[in-house]
Formats: C-alpha cells, sequence, structure tokens
C-alpha cells in the first residue's frame, strides 16, 4: 500500500481509538469480572466500535483547528499525492439512544442541558469517567434509519462514505443509491406521461438538496474510490496524553515538550528502561520510523541514551 512519511491511515486511528476506550474502562471492567457480572460482553464491543468513529472525528477536528486549518481530512491518492474534502464525510451516521438510557442521561449530566461541546463522544468525553457504567450496561448509539426522502436531501448522513475497517473512500452504496433514484426518475417521467404524480417533491430531479444532489456528489467521490484517509500521526499522542505513567506527566507542561525532550527527562529518570519501553511509555501509536528519528535527536543531547545492552534494572 502506497504510505507518506508522518502520516498514519485512518484504521490506525480507528484502532487507536478503540485501544484508548479499553484502556479508561479497565477498572470498571475488572470490578464486573471480580462480581461475576458478565453482561457487559453484549454491549461493550458494540458501544466502542461506534465511540471511536466520534472520538477520531473529534480528533481530527480538535488537532486541525489547533493547526489553523478548516475542518478537513486528507486522502492519499493512487499516484501519492494529497487531497482534502470536508470532515463531515468522516461523520458518524449513528446517534446517541433513547434519551433516557444510561448514557444520554449520564451524558446530559455530565455537560448540561446546554448544547453539548462535542459531537456524542470525543476527547472531553474520553477523559472522564460519565460514560464508563453505560457502555458496559447498555446500548448507547444508535443507527440513524435508512429512509429514502432523507437520503435523498442529504445523502451524507445516510449513506456510508468511508470504510472504517480498511481506511479507504467507498463509493459502493452511493453508486446504487444514484443508480436507484436514476431508476425512480425515469418511473416519475413515465407516470408523469399519463398524468400521475409521484407525490413527494423530493423525488424530483433537480430538487432542493442539503448538501448537494446525490449525483453531484457521487461525480466528485467516485475518483477517489479505494483511496486511503489519512492524517498526521502524531495526532494520535492526543488519545493517550493523560494515560502517561505519573513519573513522565507529574512535570509541569511536559506533555508539550518536543519528543526528544520527553525522551531525555524518561531516560534521567529511569536509565534502565529499553528503547521499546520509551516508545510504549511515550508514544505506543506513534511510528516506528518516526519514533526512531525523535530518539537520535535525544541521543545527540543525551548520548549514554544509546548504550547497547541496557536493561531493566535487577531487584
Amino acid at each position: 500500500m502506497i504510505s507518506i512519511e508522518g502520516y498514519s491511515t485512518l484504521a490506525v486511528f480507528y484502532r487507536a481509538a478503540q485501544r484508548s476506550i479499553y484502556l479508561r474502562l479497565g477498572p470498571a471492567l475488572e470490578l464486573r469480572e471480580a462480581n461475576r457480572d458478565g453482561s457487559a460482553k453484549e454491549f461493550l464491543r458494540p458501544n466502542v466500535l461506534v465511540a471511536a468513529k466520534f472520538l477520531v472525528h473529534d480528533l481530527f477536528v480538535s488537532s486541525s483547528l489547533k493547526l489553523g486549518e478548516k475542518r478537513k481530512i486528507s486522502i492519499l491518492r493512487a499516484d501519492g499525492s494529497l487531497t482534502t474534502m470536508g470532515l463531515d464525510l468522516l461523520k458518524p451516521a449513528e446517534s446517541v439512544g433513547a434519551r433516557d438510557t444510561a448514557f444520554a442521561s449520564a451524558r446530559r449530566e455530565f455537560f448540561g442541558e446546554r448544547r453539548y461541546m462535542e459531537s456524542i463522544f470525543g476527547l472531553r468525553s474520553l477523559q472522564s469517567e460519565y460514560w464508563h457504567d453505560a457502555f458496559l450496561s447498555t446500548n448507547a448509539f444508535s443507527s440513524e434509519e435508512r429512509r429514502l426522502v432523507p437520503a435523498v436531501r442529504d445523502v451524507t448522513r445516510y449513506i456510508p462514505f468511508i470504510d472504517w475497517q480498511t481506511a479507504v473512500i467507498s463509493t459502493t452504496e452511493l453508486g446504487i443509491f444514484v443508480r436507484s433514484m436514476e431508476l425512480i426518475y425515469e418511473a416519475q417521467s413515465a407516470l408523469a406521461g399519463i398524468g400521475v404524480e409521484m407525490g413527494n417533491r423530493s423525488f424530483r430531479r433537480g430538487g432542493e438538496f442539503t448538501v448537494g444532489s446525490p449525483e453531484n456528489i457521487y461525480r466528485m467521490m467516485h475518483p477517489l474510490d479505494g483511496c486511503t484517509v489519512v492524517a498526521p500521526a502524531e495526532w494520535a499522542d492526543e488519545l493517550f496524553v493523560d494515560l502517561l505513567p505519573r513519573e513522565v506527566t507529574n512535570t509541569p507542561h511536559r506533555r508539550e515538550k518536543d519528543p526528544k525532550y520527553m525522551i531525555v527527562d524518561l531516560y534521567r529518570e529511569n536509565p534502565f528502561l529499553t528503547k521499546e519501553e520509551f516508545r510504549e511509555q511515550l508514544y505506543p501509536e506513534m511510528p516506528r520510523r518516526q519514533f526512531n528519528k525523535h530518539w537520535q535527536y535525544a541521543a545527540d543531547i543525551e548520548p549514554n541514551i544509546q548504550k547497547p545492552g541496557r536493561r531493566k534494572a535487577k531487584s
């Protein structure tokens, strides 16, 4: 697969988001296992799979805004070049379940009745605990019911454009939708010829659309079919920054430091860690090549960090 230096695919972010959620649920899961409560198995995985989508979307929005950029995602073309499209294409179609579910109620209590600060689930949610019990005891999310009229008006809300598992743009379902609408338009024209109206303006060709007609969106998206969605690899750090070991995070503002200084600080606190343990503690989701570059920079500051054969101290 074609790749680009410094970028990771959407699939990498999606897996990292799932892992980040599971890590925070660890204590609650252990408590349930201790009480021999196996009900979490029914709800946990479906909730995590949906929440991780919203988490990645919020991460991309937050990270791009920090850089002063517009809300866009990067797409890696087959020739190795990058193009961008609006982040709304990445927004999941699922929504919060019924208002009185455990998740919806806990979320409302956490954020207040006013407008929520994030879309369904994001970085602010991740670093709180209001959702832990709900994820283990209820269906937190529900899928949007796919109805024809709403889909005609806003196809991006009801037809998925991205395969989250493979991280590629997929226009297969959109193509089926567009071809099916062509058949409806043909039927509409034939019926009009005998004086029969279909009765819904949404089915009229050239009607009003929220984000553009399905045909135009398909023409725009189809050349990107199979192309990979990517983002700067370093963005994944935000998913784990509050989970860094206490001895790493207790220095004020350390998480804002350049990675090479993070590595040097950790070395001076614990010189017996192996290189792989440095990576696992500081940047578990960072590509190895990128970490090696920061490691080399750290060695320029602290040459002893490169000594071969270092091992953990024996007890």
